[in-house]
């Protein structure tokens, strides 16, 4: 438990700037009536006519200025995040396997900041997938949308299974761990957005509640993650 709640620490620092990079790059790309037409009022629905004020007021100044330098500052922040998340599913994954760490400072900071890159951009995929694909194409892009999350998933679980430990030994794209994480993490990731969509904020109690949902889904996910590779390592050892 003590290193799923390291990961989901890191994770949750990550969302900050995920947050911003995610807005600013709404406003590179023009796409400022996602904000007006989606996120908004979805947002607006279930906070306090003020507090959404000042939302409403802080995006649009993102989304209405140049954001350019905003999407370069927020990604390299991003970057910085993440990459202490995978180093803590790194410290996370060689105690499990209990091997030594000798990779040289260099190599093991070169790993972090690649898988940092290639999860992170599996999952940004996989969020924008499922959120911005059936609102551009219809209801009926729901199912391949849901696919391709799976895949990206898929993908994310195996470059940290492989490359991530000390001792990386590929366990195959679609191994038992593998599957138990990507079920676990769309079953999890279902039902936290299934609150959400009925939740509100509108008092103290509720904005709390949201954040310790939050930290829950975040700790969850990281122990499913973890007991995903577990259970990959102790079918490893049977094999020997």
């Amino acid at each position: 438990m003590t290193m799923a709640s390291a990961v989901a620490f890191r994770t949750l620092i990550a969302l900050v700037p995920l947050v911003i990079f995610g807005l600013a790059l709404i406003g590179v790309l023009g796409l400022g009536d996602v904000w007006t037409d989606t996120l908004g009022p979805e947002v607006e629905d279930r906070v306090q006519p003020t507090v959404y004020f000042a939302i409403d007021v802080s995006v649009q100044e993102i989304l209405s200025s140049g954001a350019g330098a905003l999407l370069l500052f927020a990604g390299l922040l991003l970057l910085w995040d993440v990459t202490w998340g995978i180093k803590a599913v790194i410290v996370s994954l060689n105690r499990i396997r209990e091997v030594e760490e000798r990779r040289s400072p260099t190599r093991l900071v070169a790993v972090a900041v690649g898988l940092a890159l290639a999860v992170g951009g599996c999952v940004l995929a996989s969020v924008l997938l499922v959120t911005v694909l059936p609102r551009a194409l219809g209801g009926w892009a729901v199912v391949p949308a849901w696919a391709g999350v799976v895949v990206f998933l898929f993908c994310a679980v195996w470059l940290l299974f492989s490359f991530a430990p000390a001792q990386g030994e590929p366990p195959g794209w679609a191994s038992a761990g593998a599957v138990l994480v990507v079920a676990g993490w769309v079953l999890t990731s279902l039902a936290y957005g299934a609150w959400i969509g009925i939740s509100s904020y509108a008092s103290p109690a509720g904005v709390l509640l949201a954040f310790l949902l939050l930290t829950t889904y975040l700790l969850v996910s990281s122990v499913i993650l973890l007991a995903g590779f577990e259970l990959d390592e102790q079918a490893r050892r049977r094999a020997r």
